[in-house]
């Protein structure tokens, strides 16, 4: 985000302790709601791609934006297929 787009959230933040406390509880729950929204994503795209993918599977670690290079695949089940 671009500088003046944060100032007004920099500004209701400070404005009080309510909205301090607010911006304090986003911070905590954003990470998991982040890698909730991510691995939703992936989900549907993975069953989407299954159908068109017969015989591929897809994995992933679920640490997204934790890990640097976060780990999701698809790979070609040729054990099972």
């Amino acid at each position: 985000m671009q500088n003046n787009q944060i100032k007004p959230i920099h500004k209701f933040i400070l404005k009080d302790k309510h909205n301090l406390r607010i911006a304090a509880a986003v911070t905590e729950a954003w990470s998991e709601v982040r890698a909730q929204i991510v691995t939703g994503f992936l989900d549907k795209l993975g069953t989407r791609l299954r159908k068109k993918l017969k015989g591929w599977k897809f994995e992933s670690q679920e640490h997204f934006f934790i890990d640097q290079y976060p780990k999701y695949f698809w790979f070609l089940d040729v054990c099972n297929g």
